[in-house]
């Protein structure tokens, strides 16, 4: 593990604790994921900037800038680049299993009803950033493809039975709320496992029925 010092500046130090706690906490949450960047990339080169060593490997050549969103809001972090290959760090990698993680809420929110604008708010408060309601609607979009990829997938099992259910719910379309069905199939293998085969989503009719 690299080692991190952190030197914070008096106007942090008193923004923590007179002033604007979240710009501080921000800032200094920043400071400290640069740090752990640029002690890896030493790590890595296997000697500190500017150090004559025989052990280097490489050497920096400057950084690229990357905004991070976190709990705490939106950092700009500065990711260290090399002359010889690419800088390799495990930080991203971390955070993005924790952004994949909030994309889903925020697509669970707009398939229980709340407007994206409603979230886009939402988002604004907990982590200090905007999400548009383009974006919130962009990544709910990506979950179209990934349905059709699954109802179109090869089905290569073999089933003794096979059959469909549905249940009812409701669907805002704009500020209209009307209601849907979504249909399951469902295929049961010859050693009794059930799998989805696929599903899709109906509106209902006004006479009650459900088109298949």
């Amino acid at each position: 593990m690299p080692k991190v010092e952190l030197n914070l500046e008096d106007d942090e130090l008193k923004k923590l604790l007179l002033g604007d706690r979240d710009k501080a906490i921000q800032s200094i949450m920043a400071k400290i994921l640069d740090e752990i960047l640029k002690s890896e990339a030493t790590e890595q080169i296997k000697a500190k900037a500017y150090e004559r060593s025989n052990e280097r490997t490489n050497s920096r050549n400057g950084y690229r800038v990357r905004q991070l969103t976190t709990r705490v809001g939106s950092l700009e972090l500065h990711v260290p680049k090399l002359h010889h290959g690419n800088f390799s760090t495990q930080l991203f990698k971390r955070y993005q299993r924790s952004e994949q993680a909030f994309d889903l809420a925020l697509m669970e929110m707009v398939i229980q009803g709340v407007s994206t604008r409603k979230v886009a708010e939402i988002t604004k408060k907990l982590c200090g950033t905007t999400f548009s309601k383009s974006t919130v609607s962009a990544l709910c979009n990506n979950l179209d493809d990934q349905v059709l990829d699954f109802n179109r997938r090869p089905l290569t099992q073999k089933y003794a039975f096979a059959y469909a259910d549905a249940t009812l719910f409701k669907v805002h379309h704009g500020h209209v709320v009307t209601s849907s069905s979504l249909l399951v199939a469902i295929g049961i293998d010859p050693s009794g496992r059930r799998e989805v085969l696929g599903f899709d989503s109906r509106l209902i009719k006004k006479s009650g029925a459900v088109t298949v």
